[in-house]
């Protein structure tokens, strides 16, 4: 049935440029597109309001449309991957705006023309580029498996991962797989046997939610959680961060990258919904602690969702920051869980110049 389709593509885009908080008649055919198109709910209301939700979708779909889709940025003369380094620009910036513009327009149509096409050929997307088989070597295939085993888990049913499978909230492929593959290395050794991941992207912006909770236990499920998360005053502006080079020194306000454990041991100190964050992966975050990183909320006043589409207001130094409510969620899951693992991404070269890091390692 392409009769959705069809009448969104009659009705059209009148050619404004729209941004969070503007409502009328594009704005509830953007809801109805990125309805047709799987960034929204099939029941999500069409209210013609650019509210949070529709924003935070529409930068969604921003962001797969923006064909940033690798974690290099290139290779150089002897076809070595390049990375990121602090002087570069945000790859997405100027991309994921969450406003509909002329840029914008034009793509959400041309998806809508595929949409229909392929419903009426009964095409369904290819996923197998985006299987990834848990384990880098039979050795630790064997480990996870043997450790899934011993919590009850069936590893037939679940050492196969689609990694698209959360690309319409934002998580893109490439990112889910560096952290399912760094996440494995501390499964297999037994640095956690927490199957709950939590994925931050900091190359999305700031005022989206970057913060992608999923259990791999359970394929079938949504997201756990999905969040705002402020990044470190010395990794970027309000929105963007992109410097990282001095994430283990002490007041560097940058925010850490890689593996790390949550809420592993009791929380010593006086944040609000504080949690603790042990570094694993050594040279890159291990002294995570020692520059007292933490998880918590923001304290006084407070961040909000009001932050999607506009400017995040808010940067720490170098913790992990969450609304209030999203904070104290995830304190009290990750106490639960005995601790839960965290990738923080950015395609910057602090970690994936480390050749020891803990996607590249093995």
């Amino acid at each position: 049935d392409t009769s959705d389709v069809d009448k969104l593509l009659k009705q059209g885009f009148k050619g404004k440029t729209l941004g969070r908080g503007a409502s009328g008649a594009d704005a509830k055919t953007l809801q109805g597109t990125l309805r047709a198109l799987g960034y929204l709910p099939k029941d999500a209301k069409l209210t013609g309001k650019m509210d949070a939700d529709t924003t935070n979708a529409l930068m969604a779909f921003q962001v797969a449309t923006s064909g940033v889709d690798k974690v290099e940025k290139g290779t150089d003369a002897q076809g070595r991957a390049v990375y990121q380094t602090d002087k570069d620009k945000n790859r997405l910036k100027g991309i994921v705006t969450g406003k509909l513009d002329k840029a914008t327009r034009a793509k959400l149509t041309e998806a809508l023309k595929t949409e229909r096409a392929d419903r009426l050929a009964g095409r369904k997307e290819d996923k197998s580029k985006f299987s990834r088989t848990m384990g880098d070597n039979d050795t630790q295939r064997k480990q996870i498996a043997d450790r899934m085993r011993k919590q009850g888990l069936d590893p037939e049913k679940l050492m196969k991962v689609d990694t698209s499978r959360f690309a319409k909230q934002g998580l893109r492929p490439h990112v889910l797989d560096a952290a399912i593959d760094a996440w494995e290395n501390a499964y297999a050794s037994g640095k956690t046997k927490n199957m709950t991941i939590t994925v931050n992207d900091f190359e999305l912006p700031g005022n989206m939610r970057r913060s992608f909770t999923l259990d791999l236990s359970k394929p079938g499920e949504g997201l756990k959680m999905h969040e705002l998360m402020a990044h470190g005053s010395g990794s970027g502006d309000q929105t963007w961060s992109t410097k990282f080079s001095g994430a283990q020194r002490t007041g560097s306000g940058q925010s850490v990258l890689g593996g790390m454990i949550v809420g592993g041991r009791s929380y010593p100190g006086s944040k609000q919904y504080g949690a603790t964050v042990d570094g694993l992966e050594k040279g890159i975050n291990d002294r995570a602690d020692a520059r007292e990183v933490r998880m918590h909320a923001k304290g006084r006043g407070s961040l909000s969702e009001d932050a999607i589409g506009r400017s995040l207001g808010y940067r720490s130094l170098g913790c992990l920051v969450m609304t209030d409510k999203a904070a104290k969620t995830y304190r009290d899951q990750a106490r639960k869980e005995g601790g839960r693992y965290n990738f923080n991404f950015s395609p910057n070269a602090q970690y994936w110049g480390n050749k020891k890091n803990a996607v590249t390692s093995d």
